[in-house]
């Protein structure tokens, strides 16, 4: 017996057409998933929207968007993977200080890096209650972040956590007040 799956925004080119429709038909499989996932430890997404058309449906995060969409990096974003992304929100970029977001956007290998910072990939999202005691983490950019909670609140590096745990079907948003800048970007950008 072969088993097919197929995750969200995942397409099987081998695959023909209509094998999953006529699978499904034969194959309760859908009225099975969740009687069977969580009793093996298993947990689904709730959530029918990627990273992408979750952040663009919050409203709050046009620069991000823009900015990933102008460096490429809005499809890496979409497709399939567990992400953690810390969403500056627009009010985060409009508060960067000119010069530094000048520098930023002249710089696409900067700017790009600095994007990177914010997102995690890993086997299962970062969710707010794994949070206990503070861990650092490796981003995309390769460089580690530093999650902790004070006061009861998350917090990024220097960054708040203003909203947690907004669910995606490929990862998690959680949205900050800061950009955030790896102090090796910072320096570069300081010269």
């Amino acid at each position: 017996m072969e088993l097919i799956f197929t995750a969200p925004g995942f397409t099987n080119p081998d695959q023909p057409q209509g094998l999953s429709d006529r699978f499904s038909s034969q194959f309760p499989v859908l009225e099975l998933m969740p009687q069977i996932l969580p009793q093996a430890g298993i947990s689904v997404a709730q959530a029918q929207q990627d990273i992408i058309d979750t952040a663009t449906a919050a409203g709050s995060f046009r620069t991000l968007l823009q900015l990933l969409d102008e460096l490429g990096m809005t499809e890496d974003l979409r497709g399939y993977g567990r992400f953690t992304v810390f969403a500056p929100t627009d009010a985060a970029f409009a508060a960067v200080p000119p010069d530094i977001m000048e520098q930023l956007s002249t710089d696409r290998t900067l700017m790009s890096k600095v994007l990177a910072y914010h997102v995690i990939a890993s086997a299962s999202p970062l969710v707010s209650d794994q949070i206990n005691t503070p861990t650092s983490v490796r981003t995309l950019e390769r460089s580690e972040v530093r999650i902790s909670r004070r006061g009861g609140r998350l917090y990024v590096n220097s960054a708040r956590v203003t909203d947690e745990d907004i669910e995606a079907s490929n990862g998690v948003i959680h949205v900050i007040d800061q950009v955030l800048i790896p102090d090796d970007l910072m320096s570069e950008i300081r010269r």
